[in-house]
């Protein structure tokens, strides 16, 4: 036994146990920290070590607390409403209609008339028909305090009591806690617990034998002036449990939105690709016709595009370029097609619009970088009138790309997206044919999702068309997709509302899992 050492507080709290300060032997977390004046951590991290020492004994069980409510309807000077009522009347001195006791008290009338039926049940007062009065009974009650004030006035004093406790120090507990409790949202019931700590019999042999060096002072980390003087070796060193639960720290985090965009980019970093970027506000030109669509087709109309009104027009690209995707929509120039057979506008092709895919980017990277081989990849806001609902906004994140290869093929752009999406953890990948205007063959990805048990469409893809590609100096085929981010994070934060993601809700942003 004398090979136990404790710290000052640890003996002050084992002493305390041992009938010094607890005549039962037994006290509960609560009880030593208002004796001793500890805080509360301490004395627990204290009793548990002591535990494991076979000191003392630690039990828990559960209590009923009561309190009053966070809101009570209409209380005035600490009293309750019926004794707020009482009083009105009293002075009143004649029976009032209960709209006027409302307007008299400065309440509603439905306040009033919930505070009737305890008053009636007591015998307070009469009622007849719309009109209340008070009774001699009532008048009496005015002056005192029954039960269930005497409980209310306690608990407004004291914020909590156990219920076990309080029915044997409280005369007026039992009655007024049944006359609280009925009346209803006044009383708030929780079931909590309650941890006490006794001394065992070696606690009790060690306190009667411990000696001036079994107890030592505690120190929290070992000193330069601990080192130099010689007293580390006086000291015991505080006990850490480091499985002990502790609050969560609130600190900065990349919003989860942010983080999935990260682990995007990082993956087509390590698949070889470079990035490159745009701007959000691009020319028509860029955004529709050197991807070969059609000046009259219906995604250019104001309804599913958003113009830019300053500036309304744009530089267009050097003239050769302009001319030679002029010639490809209207006869279909070099490209061995037929083009669109119709005149191709020019300030149509100026106009400025919020781009609304980010291929606008990875077509013009195309331009200045013609020749295979090439990989480049654009993560990026679009825009388009999109109706706002749980799977819609008009703002949403693409990623898009394209591989310039010799001997590229629809096989090799759907390996490459296949492998994307295992890299995203998705173990079941579907490709099904599917149509683009400037991809021609096009292709769709679908993954399984096991916990809905369906398959989710993810994004376009597919070879660009020679329209596309000859005008741009590019003999090579052209493998290009785009991919929607939102629905990716939807699946993968298992979120039903797309909206959810950029809405400020500091509880998710906490919880998330920063990994999974």
């Amino acid at each position: 036994m004398n090979a136990i050492t404790l710290t000052r507080t640890q003996y002050d709290i084992l002493k305390y146990l041992g009938g010094l300060g607890a005549a039962s032997g037994c006290a509960t977390i609560d009880e030593v920290v208002r004796a001793l004046g500890i805080d509360q951590v301490f004395v627990f991290s204290s009793l548990q070590f002591m535990q494991e020492l076979g000191l003392v004994s630690l039990s828990e069980t559960e209590v009923q607390e009561v309190s009053l409510a966070a809101k009570i309807e209409f209380i005035r000077d600490g009293e309750l409403p019926e004794k707020t009522i009482l009083k009105e009347l009293s002075a009143a001195g004649a029976a009032m209609h209960i709209q006027d006791l409302a307007v008299r008290l400065g309440v509603e009338q439905k306040v009033i008339g919930k505070a009737l039926k305890p008053m009636l049940d007591k015998q307070w007062m009469e009622k007849d028909g719309p009109s209340v009065a008070i009774t001699a009974a009532g008048k009496a009650a005015a002056e005192v305090k029954g039960d269930d004030e005497l409980l209310f006035d306690c608990l407004r004093e004291k914020k909590a009591l156990v219920v076990e406790e309080s029915q044997a120090v409280y005369g007026f507990f039992a009655n007024g806690f049944e006359l609280l409790k009925k009346r209803g949202q006044i009383l708030s019931l929780k079931t909590r617990k309650r941890r006490a700590a006794s001394v065992s019999g070696e606690g009790k042999v060690f306190l009667a034998s411990c000696k001036p060096g079994d107890i030592k002072e505690e120190a929290t980390a070992l000193t330069s002036e601990l080192l130099q003087d010689g007293k580390w070796n006086n000291v015991v060193f505080k006990h850490y449990d480091i499985q002990a639960g502790v609050d969560a720290a609130p600190i900065g985090r990349i919003h989860p939105f942010q983080r999935l965009l990260n682990q995007v980019r990082g993956i087509f970093y390590g698949m070889g690709f470079s990035e490159v970027a745009s701007p959000h506000v691009e020319s028509s030109f860029w955004n529709f016709d050197a991807l070969f669509q059609p000046q009259d087709h219906p995604a250019r109309d104001m309804q599913d595009t958003f113009y830019v009104a300053h500036p309304r027009t744009g530089v267009l690209p050097e003239a050769r370029l302009v001319e030679q995707v002029k010639a490809t929509h209207e006869n279909g120039g070099a490209s061995h097609s037929t083009g669109w057979d119709y005149a191709w506008n020019v300030e149509l092709a100026k106009k400025m619009v919020l781009r609304t895919h980010t291929t606008a980017a990875s077509v013009q990277q195309l331009f200045k970088t013609p020749l295979p081989p090439a990989k480049y990849f654009c993560i990026g806001r679009v825009f388009r009138r999109e109706a706002v609902d749980y799977k819609h906004l008009p703002v949403f994140t693409q990623v898009d790309g394209i591989i310039v290869e010799k001997d590229a093929s629809l096989s090799h752009l759907i390996d490459v997206l296949s492998e994307f999406y295992r890299r995203m953890g998705f173990k079941k990948i579907e490709i099904r044919p599917s149509f683009f205007p400037y991809t021609e063959p096009s292709l769709e990805v679908h993954v399984w999702l096991e916990h809905r048990k369906e398959w989710v469409e993810m994004g376009g893809a597919g070879v660009f068309r020679k329209e596309v590609t000859v005008p741009l100096g590019c003999d090579a085929p052209v493998l290009a997709w785009g991919l929607g981010m939102e629905r990716l994070a939807m699946i993968n934060y298992n979120i039903d509302d797309l909206r959810k993601i950029y809405i400020s809700n500091i509880k998710w942003l906490r919880e998330v899992p920063s990994c999974r």
